[in-house]
């Protein structure tokens, strides 16, 4: 437990422990589920038809939750299931009529166990962690970085889902809070924030071995670069949310990054975009995956991230080559560290 003395020297514990994750800046929403009995096609069309990237799973019985089914989980089956020209402009569609059709056996009718066998030498389920809606947003913090965890359920005083706390939106609410911060004046460089190697893919290279090469890297977004190594664009895995928009993405997996970029691009011109990063930058002007130098100050980069809704920023150098990678878990764990560093926890 902190002292009076503790809290009153670091502000921003300060304020962390005077908001709950029942507060106004997690509104109670209905929380998107489904059942443990579902089917893998009607798990993508949940998350396509609600442009969300997860979605818990309950128990038949109690209706708990048993544990999160991503976009990550469907992605890595539909491509070992199946081949680039697979994904044509009529993909959705078969999918669609198979869950209506009994006479049709098709591969997005097997059941979450099937999916977990598919996936599991890849990727499990992630693990579903609880908080009730009177933890204050420190613990939450804690608990979400010592886990390793994208987001956590809160649960009401009855033990019903009542919201879902992000990284993304954790990052969100930290941002209010710079001036409590004094280490986001300092760069990046200074922090030794993000540093490391980064793993890239060619503009060259077709979109389905990029979403490959995320699965087998445990990574959700890329840098796409040119033939020269410089930066260019970025694809992620939360652009398949973009089936919740327009089927006709499908026919784009099978196309080259750099056409893709520029299909995206087109269609979000058009339409109001929520989901994917790539085509929200497109909607915003940005022609360019987001990115930052060493010498950025941490909280101009964490604005850059909370302004395009995006889950990394790529550090580049006077190159335009890209020498680290930002992650929303990154910056967390900072402000993690940093709250530990200056003071005990509660634990």
């Amino acid at each position: 437990m902190e002292s009076e003395s503790t809290l009153k020297d670091n502000p921003l514990l300060q304020r962390l422990k005077n908001l709950h994750s029942n507060s106004a800046l997690f509104p109670f929403s209905q929380v998107i589920t489904v059942s443990e009995h579902a089917t893998i096609g009607e798990i993508l069309k949940t998350l396509a038809e609600n442009q969300i990237t997860a979605v818990p799973v309950l128990s038949s019985t109690d209706h708990k939750p048993l544990y999160i089914i991503s976009i990550s989980n469907i992605v890595a089956y539909l491509l070992s299931e199946f081949k680039p020209q697979d994904f044509n402009t009529t993909f959705w569609a078969k999918i669609t009529q198979s869950l209506n059709s009994s006479s049709l056996t098709n591969v997005m009718k097997k059941s979450i166990s099937s999916l977990y066998s598919t996936i599991s030498a890849v990727q499990g389920f992630e693990p579903v962690l609880t908080v009730d809606e009177n933890a204050d947003l420190h613990q939450v913090l804690i608990e979400m970085v010592k886990k390793r965890a994208k987001r956590i359920v809160v649960l009401s005083n009855k033990g019903e889902l009542s919201s879902l706390i992000t990284q993304s939106r954790m990052v969100e609410v930290l941002s209010l809070m710079f001036e409590t911060y004094s280490r986001s004046k300092k760069s990046l460089k200074e922090l030794d924030l993000g540093f490391r190697d980064v793993i890239s893919v060619n503009s060259k290279e077709i979109v389905y071995n990029a979403f490959k090469l995320m699965l087998q890297k445990h990574i959700s977004g890329l840098p796409v670069v040119n033939d020269a190594g410089e930066l260019v664009s970025s694809i992620s895995i939360s652009d398949f949310k973009l089936i919740g928009y327009n089927p006709m993405f499908w026919s784009l997996i099978s196309l080259r990054i750099a056409e893709y970029t520029q299909e995206i691009g087109n269609f979000a011109r058009h339409v109001k975009v929520h989901g994917s990063p790539l085509a929200r930058l497109r909607k915003k002007g940005e022609k360019k995956a987001i990115h930052c130098q060493a010498d950025d100050p941490l909280h101009s980069v964490i604005s850059l991230m909370t302004k395009y809704g995006v889950h990394r920023v790529f550090i580049v150098n006077n190159k335009n080559l890209p020498v680290g990678v930002l992650s929303t878990q990154d910056i967390l764990r900072e402000f993690c560290n940093d709250l530990s560093a200056t003071g005990p926890s509660n634990e």
